[in-house]
């Protein structure tokens, strides 16, 4: 099996831990949950720039099959539904929508994307419809946790990926010039802040800008 779609599966499988817990603190009155099967739902670049990313959903939807194929969650199978937002904010929010008000799904999982998530993030806070396991690794989704507690990433932080990066450049290029090209949204940002803290004194003590935001 290609190690990206080991990557992916093992992301779905936590999802169904998860998704074990939620189920057993639910009722069939709640959204998606009916006695027999849990709705839930995402958005991802099937399409676009980004759409290489866009064999995150097939391969989870995949394992959500094969599970429903050999097991259920409290006698409930889980269907997984995924809509094409294109990695834009201006899609993410309405699809987001219709599958909250008019698909009614339990959750938002595995929805893809920094600036995706954020433009969305607040909307799923405010109903009470839980965001988790959101594909990006962003540092809001922790140092904002008690702002936004329905949200829960899994990805590794894009700062301290950053901040490995540059203590690597500092340790083995010492007196060499670095130039940067980055995706000019919260994502690359993380990355270039990481970057920044990494190849900077160790004497240097500044916090994420996120943290306060």
């Amino acid at each position: 099996m290609p190690r990206r779609i080991k990557v992916i599966v093992g992301a779905a499988a936590m999802s169904l831990v998860i998704a074990v817990g939620l189920a057993s603190a639910t009722t069939a009155s709640d959204p998606g949950i009916s006695k027999g099967s849990i709705l839930i739902g995402g958005t991802f670049p099937l399409s676009g720039a980004a759409s290489l990313y866009g064999a995150i959903p097939q391969a989870e939807k995949a394992y959500f099959d094969w599970f429903n194929a050999h097991s259920t969650i409290h006698e409930r199978k889980v269907n997984f539904k995924y809509l094409d937002d294109a990695y834009d904010p201006s899609e993410t929010v309405p699809l987001t929508r219709q599958l909250v008000e008019q698909d009614h799904v339990f959750a938002i999982y595995g929805s893809l994307g920094t600036a995706p998530n954020l433009a969305i993030r607040t909307y799923l806070n405010q109903r009470h419809v839980p965001q988790v396991l959101i594909a990006t690794g962003d540092s809001y989704w922790g140092y904002q946790y008690s702002q936004f507690p329905e949200t829960v990433g899994y990805n590794p932080d894009y700062i301290g990926e950053g901040k490995i990066y540059g203590q690597y450049v500092k340790a083995h290029f010492k007196s060499s010039k670095i130039g940067i090209l980055m995706q000019n949204d919260p994502y690359g940002k993380n990355y270039l802040q990481g970057l920044k803290l990494g190849s900077a004194s160790s004497s240097h003590t500044s916090s994420p800008s996120n943290r306060s935001t």
